[in-house]
């Protein structure tokens, strides 16, 4: 048996509104991808291929659906333009439905259904209909045939918000990237709650969360993949879409955080904000120009320690020499923008990706993971508001024991 997945509709227009970077099988349901509820669906049922169309086509999605086996089926997802009438879908689609009996999952919907029940005797209760809409059908003999699952159609923000809570109620239901911690509380891994946090059910976290202290999720809390919620935060029914930050002694009830907007799914408003709103900067000039000269005389001192190393490095360069691990274990790729920091061209440290001139140093550093690209945006916003003395100085220090000791740091291009 197979199974062919076409869920772009005219009714998806909302989701373009609110996350126009997102493809819909990856629209996130309570941590998880909308497409893998789709593809635990198919595996229940047995079904050995699944094809997955999209407008919308998401290379990293791709690329997650290729590492790995998490489904017992073949998986092919491949770009598609937006098809409502299910014949010429099929028609379309020939190669891989001309054999056997073909599962059809048409519309955005959710399917609420129960992994722990979910069985192959739901071919037996499925019935005759003219023509499908949106649902779960099995396409027979030139028939098709309406499955009796219960289908949450998604034609709304509000709708969206509502399903995500409705999930995690029911996550007994689903496979949920997630571990119960106690009651009403799931966790990912590499979570970090630091004292004075307090949790009230339900609550999901996903992976690298990092809730600062004096935190409060009250209750209906989605987090997905590293997030930070800052010092002082209230939460309650609340989303928070993964590579998200949100700043310190903000209260947000009834709200979804993606990113650099903030959604009321009550009224279908957004607010597209920046750091700036979040934070008032309270460091005067006088603050400013004491880290300007503390910085200098770092650079300056750093210089002196690593003339001698890059010196060497030039004759062995003469020589033919190419950089290798150690050029860059011993930071001599940093020695230029030291350079530049004493010229006052450039920061020693700060962030790591633009508008602002990229700094010698940057908060990403402190970490003995590669991070990406969203990621080190969120280590931006995030030492925008705790760049502390002690902070950047931890951060030159630890920059250089993870480089010299560690093997999995980034090789410049």
């Amino acid at each position: 048996m197979k199974a062919l997945i076409n869920i772009n509709t005219q009714e998806s227009s909302w989701a373009d509104q609110y996350f126009p970077e997102c493809s819909l099988y990856t629209l996130p349901v309570t941590g998880k991808p909308l497409g893998e509820y789709y593809l635990d669906f198919c595996s229940r049922l047995g079904v050995e291929a699944v094809r997955i169309l999209d407008f919308n086509y998401d290379w990293d999605w791709a690329q997650r659906l290729q590492t790995g086996r998490r489904w017992p089926c073949q998986v092919d997802y491949r770009g598609f333009r937006c098809e409502k009438d299910c014949g010429r879908l099929l028609h379309l689609n020939a190669d891989f439905c001309r054999d056997g009996d073909v599962i059809l999952l048409l519309g955005l919907v959710f399917l609420n259904y129960d992994l722990k029940t979910l069985n192959s005797s739901l071919f037996a209760a499925a019935r005759e209909v003219e023509k499908p809409v949106e649902g779960a059908y099995l396409f027979s003999q030139g028939k098709y045939l309406q499955l009796p699952i219960p289908c949450s159609p998604l034609d709304s923000i509000r709708r969206y918000f509502d399903l995500n809570f409705e999930v995690l109620q029911n996550d007994s239901c689903f496979s949920l990237p997630s571990y119960k911690v106690e009651s009403g509380v799931l966790t990912g891994m590499n979570d970090v709650i630091m004292p004075g946090v307090e949790i009230t059910g339900p609550v999901l976290l996903g992976d690298n969360v990092c809730l600062e202290r004096d935190c409060v999720l009250a209750g209906k809390v989605i987090i997905g993949n590293n997030v930070i919620v800052d010092s002082g935060c209230y939460l309650q029914s609340c989303i928070i879409t993964r590579n998200s930050y949100v700043a310190e002694e903000m209260e947000l009830i009834n709200k979804i955080v993606c990113r650099q907007q903030i959604i009321d799914p009550l009224t279908g408003s957004a607010l597209l904000f920046e750091d700036s709103l979040f934070v008032s900067d309270l460091r005067n000039n006088m603050n400013f120009s004491l880290l300007c000269v503390v910085e200098w005389i770092i650079a300056l001192l750093l210089l002196l320690a690593l003339t001698p190393l890059y010196l060497g490095w030039l004759l062995y360069k003469a020589g033919g020499g190419r950089p290798g691990t150690w050029f860059y274990k011993l930071s001599l790729d940093r020695y230029r923008g030291l350079w530049q920091v004493l010229g006052l061209r450039r920061r020693l440290v700060g962030n790591a990706l633009p508008p602002e001139t990229a700094a010698v140093f940057c908060y990403s550093d402190r970490f003995s993971v590669h991070r990406d690209q969203f990621q080190k945006r969120l280590d931006d916003s995030y030492f925008r508001i705790h760049g502390s003395l002690y902070q950047r100085f931890s951060i030159i220090v630890r920059s250089f024991i993870n480089r010299l000791f560690l093997m999995d740091f980034e090789l410049p291009q």
